[in-house]
């Protein structure tokens, strides 16, 4: 199964635990259409009633795949050193996009990085605080978070992500919508993925924003974004919708990317609006 298919199947199943569904994904027709545009997934549940999802990973500023790869050879590994964790405290690191510049040694960066952080990391202060990185040939400086925590952690993440949400999303509604319109459903859902976590409550106001000019927004029922950020590292995915009527339900799945498993709904949450 490919990874996009996988996701989908995933969302499909938590979205059953949220609004007591029963759907089942019976055909993938990207996959069995070639002919015409076709939607990822069409799914039934048990009075016959269709839904149809369309899947697409967003890339939230030019270059995101070149400094994703960047990111996980030099950040990424020190997640899974245990020995760089702080017994009663969860450490995050937050370097900025495009921490690393072209030309460096991402092996050398990365066991900089890990020496600061071993020698430093007892010294942060509590809260959230700007740590600059010693003994790297270019700048680096990174949002540090340090909060109690009962078995010690590490997370990294990207800060300072540039401002171009609002052409991202555009072009994947002029690239998707209309293909969703045009399926034959009883409700249809576009599902965005962001590798990069961005606050489900700006990208809600980014399609309020847009929904003047594109017109076929109406004929979508829902919006979801998932946040697929940690989903290769732990197996862990968010879903959030946003659309309509800004962010009001959440919830998590975990289901190894890769992995045959049925996907496993860990938690969820309705938000109540105001």
């Amino acid at each position: 199964m490919r990874k996009d298919q996988q996701l989908v199947e995933t969302f499909v199943c938590g979205y059953n635990r949220v609004v007591n569904g029963s759907f089942r994904i019976c055909d993938w027709p990207d996959v069995t259409e070639r002919r015409l545009p076709a939607v990822e997934a069409i799914a039934k549940d048990n009075q016959s009633r269709t839904l149809a999802v369309e899947h697409t990973l967003m890339q939230p500023y030019a270059g995101e795949k070149e400094d994703t790869n960047k990111f996980r050879q030099v950040f990424c590994s020190l997640e899974s050193d245990q020995s760089l964790r702080l017994d009663g405290y969860d450490i995050q690191l937050w370097p900025p996009v495009g921490a690393i510049p072209k030309g460096i040694s991402w092996r050398n960066a990365r066991e900089t990085i890990e020496f600061w952080l071993r020698r430093n990391r007892k010294n942060f202060p509590a809260g959230t605080s700007v740590q600059r990185v010693l003994g790297l040939n270019f700048e680096l400086s990174m949002f540090v978070k340090k909060e109690p925590h009962s078995e010690g952690s590490l997370t990294v993440g990207r800060s300072t992500v540039p401002n171009t949400l609002k052409e991202v999303i555009s072009t994947a509604l002029d690239r998707k919508l209309r293909k969703l319109v045009a399926t034959n459903a009883d409700k249809r859902i576009l599902l965005l993925e962001m590798e990069i976590p961005i606050d489900e409550q700006i990208i809600a106001q980014t399609l309020e924003s847009l929904s003047g000019s594109f017109t076929d927004l109406k004929n979508i029922d829902e919006i979801w974004v998932v946040d697929t950020f940690l989903w290769e590292r732990t197996g862990t995915c968010w879903f959030k919708k946003v659309w309509l009527d800004g962010v009001s339900t959440i919830f998590e799945m975990f289901a190894p990317s890769g992995s045959s498993e049925l996907p496993v709904f860990v938690k969820g949450r309705e938000l109540i609006l105001s």
